[in-house]
């Protein structure tokens, strides 16, 4: 948030503006659906909610009242310690009107957080993720609870505002140290101000502005007012600090304990107290402490001190230091959070470069450059360098090297950068393989005995940040930050941008490494998978296409067919065909005329069989063995109707067939005499798929149906179909199929019902009754 949005905020006193005004900024900041700020008892028994909605959803049908519903109650985030992250799922069986309601308005994941808790007022943050990913990430809840800091700080403002409107403003102080605050952007300059403001309001000897918590060793100063000596400008807040541990201050205790001011008139009759007061001014007589508190924890307090003579703080005095101490505290955290959000998007900014440059080359050299820059860019460093090495090389080799003072280089051939000192006797990096954590110095100067093995890549380096790049729990290399002419206190944040990168960069690092193995092996893959392609269409071509269809072959190719050829039990309908006297003629003929004359026969059943979508099922000389109904499922109707025109079928391409070889009879001077065919169908179960051993299999139909209707073949006439009562009665009663006859079939026990159909007159009453 800028600072102009924020003393936007501050300008507006108004709960209606303020409120919506959060909600709107927190929208700029957080690329989410729907954002939602709830107050409740601002005024008695009356509650507020404000609405923020993403651009892509301002039209959308989402109602004021729906969405009231999917804010969690105060018992909810009672229970869940404040903060409720939330998934939603369509299959969910949750009943709550709450619950209902996120998934009518679409929401797929949802953050709750209280943000303010106070007698008078409580408000919490909703925050909606809408028809997008259900997972938060880490960054995303960071950026939310910095949002939802940031409104706890409004809030508290406006509250601390009202009650000093109800004080009738009685202090000027409060108004010029708030004018400091919303002026500056500088956190020096307005510590510097809060200080000699309310130093010279109070007319004291010193006030000083520290920053610290329970958690730190020493007091910080940064803010300092002395009225005899000319204003500081603190800017680096680490040269000033306390030289009593706060843990060992009984006066600092005493605040951290009760959470509340502590004064003395006169340390001359506390002088067991008096050593530990801090030292940033000439020695005080009188003392009034007042912590800097934000959500009940103390962040800082500010010290007034009386040097010649004691002093008895007045109420008012006192009054005014809180109220002070109350606004600090806010400008404080603002100015933190402020300092976080820029780091963030710093650290964001510089890693989403990185993986993008990372995505969209796969050439290491230029990968390993790019990194180096981005990060030495973003840190502002005279040097930064990418290596690789793992605890068994000998030396390290650099990768990437950036130098802001030099054009920037790509490293081709890493055996020519590498370190003089080898890795096994150098104390830096044994200190990284040992605790594989980051090792810095801010000033080598100050320890000579390293700094002769800081990596040789660079000018001399004066502080040092190494970084290790860790895959595994093994590290694989380092990045390593220089300062060359001055010391550098490394601060948290650039250590956790350094590391981030460290984590991108690993990843970068095994990334190439695969490339290159990937690419010796891309030829070899693309030759077996043409291999595959050449064998699926050899399986396509000279397989399928023999014993099915090119229709329901084309129907599998696409996966439009699934060919689950698992044996299976399936009704069907059985079509034989036979040659009546081929084994004659196969004495007779010459075995190349017989074998065209076969081969011309066969592909003329086949193409009958197709014609009707078929299946071959084998051969058997010049017999035919053909079915309906699988691997493509059928109606019994439709299988009869099919196999019998078929066989009609089949009759007429053996009527071209014959007056074909007569022709070919006459030009030879060959006898060939007029071929004809029997055929039987029947239709019922059979067991259909692969059948066979672990070297050939065949695809095909067993069973009683089978059977019949190879032994209703046998028995035809020539020159006629025989269909069992099975086909007949599927078609039912449409066609007039004239008196049955009862055979005696081979293995059958009782007589065999059959029809025999006239070839001629069956084709056209099959036609009229599809």
């Amino acid at each position: 948030m800028s600072q102009y949005e924020y003393n936007q905020l501050l300008n507006n006193l108004s709960w209606e503006k303020t409120g919506q005004n959060i909600v709107d900024t927190a929208g700029k900041l957080l690329n989410v659906g729907i954002i939602i700020l709830h107050f409740k008892k601002l005024q008695p028994d009356s509650e507020q909610h404000f609405f923020h909605r993403h651009l892509s959803l301002n039209n959308s049908n989402l109602s004021q009242d729906l969405l009231k519903l999917t804010v969690a109650s105060d018992s909810e985030l009672s229970i869940n310690n404040n903060l409720i992250i939330q998934k939603y799922k369509e299959a969910s069986t949750s009943k709550s009107s709450s619950y209902q309601a996120c998934l009518q308005a679409k929401i797929s994941s949802s953050i709750y957080i209280r943000i303010f808790s106070h007698p008078n007022l409580t408000a919490s943050l909703t925050v909606h993720r809408c028809q997008e990913s259900e997972d938060w990430y880490e960054e995303e809840i960071k950026a939310v609870k910095m949002v939802a800091q940031q409104a706890t700080l409004i809030i508290s403002q406006m509250l601390a505002g009202e009650k000093l409107k109800e004080l009738a403003q009685r202090e000027t102080t409060i108004n010029r140290i708030t004018a400091t605050i919303r002026s500056s952007l500088e956190p020096p300059v307005m510590f510097a101000s809060i200080a000699k403001e309310l130093g010279e309001a109070l007319k004291v000897d010193g006030c000083t502005l520290s920053l610290w918590t329970k958690s730190d060793r020493f007091v910080k100063c940064v803010g300092l007012y002395n009225p005899h000596e000319p204003q500081k400008i603190i800017q680096d807040y680490s040269g000033v600090s306390s030289s009593v541990p706060i843990a060992q201050n009984p006066i600092l205790q005493a605040l951290l304990y009760t959470k509340k001011t502590v004064s003395s008139a006169d340390l001359e009759k506390q002088k067991n107290i008096a050593r530990y007061e801090l030292p940033w001014h000439a020695k005080a007589r009188a003392l009034l402490i007042v912590p800097l508190i934000v959500e009940s924890e103390i962040i800082g307090s500010i010290t007034l001190r009386q040097s010649g003579a004691s002093r008895q703080w007045s109420r008012s005095e006192i009054d005014l230091t809180e109220a002070v101490a109350s606004t600090a505290a806010i400008a404080i955290s603002q100015v933190l959070i402020h300092q976080q959000v820029k780091e963030l998007a710093q650290r964001e900014t510089t890693i989403n470069h990185i993986t993008r440059a990372i995505r969209s080359s796969l050439e290491a050299p230029v990968m390993f450059a790019t990194i180096a820059k981005e990060l030495g860019e973003a840190l502002k460093v005279d040097g930064c360098t990418l290596s690789l090495w793992t605890k068994s090389d000998r030396f390290v080799k650099c990768v990437g090297l950036y130098n802001p003072h030099e054009p920037q280089k790509i490293i081709q051939d890493y055996s020519d950068v590498s370190s003089s000192v080898p890795i096994a006797q150098n104390p830096l990096l044994q200190a990284l393989l040992y605790t594989r954590k980051t090792v810095s110095s801010s000033d080598l100067e100050k320890q000579k005995n390293l700094a002769r093995y800081e990596l040789p890549w660079h000018a001399k380096a004066r502080a040092l940040l190494i970084v290790p790049l860790i895959v595994d729990e093994k590290i694989i290399g380092s990045i390593t930050l220089r300062q060359s002419d001055i010391s550098r206190q490394w601060s948290q944040a650039e250590i956790d941008l350094a590391e981030a990168v460290a984590s991108t960069a690993a990843i970068a690092v095994q990334q190439a490494k695969l490339y290159q193995t990937t690419k010796k092996q891309a030829e070899l893959l693309r030759i077996k998978e043409q291999k595959v392609r050449d064998l699926n269409l050899y399986l396509t071509e000279s397989v399928l296409k023999r014993f099915l269809p090119a229709a329901i072959v084309n129907k599998a190719a696409t996966g439009k067919l699934s060919l689950d050829l698992t044996p299976e039990t399936r009704r069907i309908t059985v079509l034989f065909c036979d040659l009546v006297g081929f084994t004659n003629l196969s004495n007779q003929l010459e075995v190349l005329l017989l074998a065209e004359i076969l081969n011309e026969y066969l592909e003329a059943m086949s193409k009958a069989v197709f014609d009707y979508g078929g299946t071959v099922d084998k051969f058997m000389g010049d017999g035919v063995m053909a079915m309906f109904g699988a691997p493509e499922d059928l109606s019994c109707p439709e299988q009869a109707k099919r196999a019998i025109l078929t066989a009609t079928t089949m009759y007429y391409y053996l009527q071209k067939l014959n007056e074909r070889w007569q022709a070919k009879v006459w030009k030879t001077n060959s006898k060939i005499p007029s071929l004809a065919m029997r055929c039987g169908i029947h239709q019922g179960a059979a067991v259909v798929g692969m059948f066979g051993g672990g070297q050939r299999k065949d695809y095909t139909a067993v069973g009683k149906v089978v059977n019949i209707a190879s032994r209703l073949q046998s028995v035809a006439q020539p020159n006629t179909i025989l269909i069992s009562k099975a086909v007949a009665n599927s078609l039912g009663s449409k066609i007039d199929w004239g008196q049955g006859c009862n055979l005696k079939l081979k293995g059958i026990d009782k007589d065999f019902c059959a029809f025999v159909i006239d070839i001629d007159s069956m084709s056209n009453e099959m036609t009229v009754s599809s």
